[in-house]
């Protein structure tokens, strides 16, 4: 039996584990023959060297994943460990803030939001004023959100 520590640094892990562990259960029963301990942001699996490696390579992609889609459910997981990138998701396109829930894209909708992007990633501060309705909270939120998720900042006041 062999032993190896994966860390996970620079993923989110509520994301990457689930609601009540959820989406790692789904890794759990693709590696029976593997015994899988989650401690923060590393997990410990325990087994016969030939399945450690493809647990590595499967946790490696569903990271990749992550990292690209923002999010990830249950079935992509599946899909992932049965091989090859899932084809009905849409590839990370450039002009999205962030994904929100079950992997929905948030992105600015408007000329105007996408000029607020681009001025708030150059400055620290912005001012917004236009009337009502026209996006400037959302995308406010949106961005701030997209700067907790990406520990640019610890807190949202």
């Amino acid at each position: 039996m062999q032993e190896l520590t994966i860390s996970l640094e620079g993923v989110n892990l509520v994301e990457f584990f689930g609601t009540d562990n959820a989406k790692f259960n789904v890794l759990r029963r693709a590696f029976p023959g593997l015994r899988l301990i989650p401690r923060g942001s590393f997990v410990k699996a325990v087994g016969p060297e030939p399945e450690l490696k493809r647990f590595s390579e499967s946790i490696e992609q569903v990271t990749e994943f992550l990292g690209q889609h923002g999010a990830i459910t249950p079935q992509n997981i599946e899909e992932l460990l049965g091989g090859g990138l899932p084809l009905d998701l849409p590839k990370p396109a450039e002009d999205v803030i962030l994904y929100g829930p079950n992997g929905a894209l948030i992105r600015a909708k408007t000329p105007n939001q996408r000029r607020m992007v681009e001025l708030i990633e150059d400055n620290d501060i912005m001012f917004a004023i236009g009337p009502a309705g026209t996006g400037k909270t959302y995308t406010a939120v949106a961005l701030a959100v997209r700067a907790l998720k990406n520990n640019l900042v610890k807190k949202l006041y």
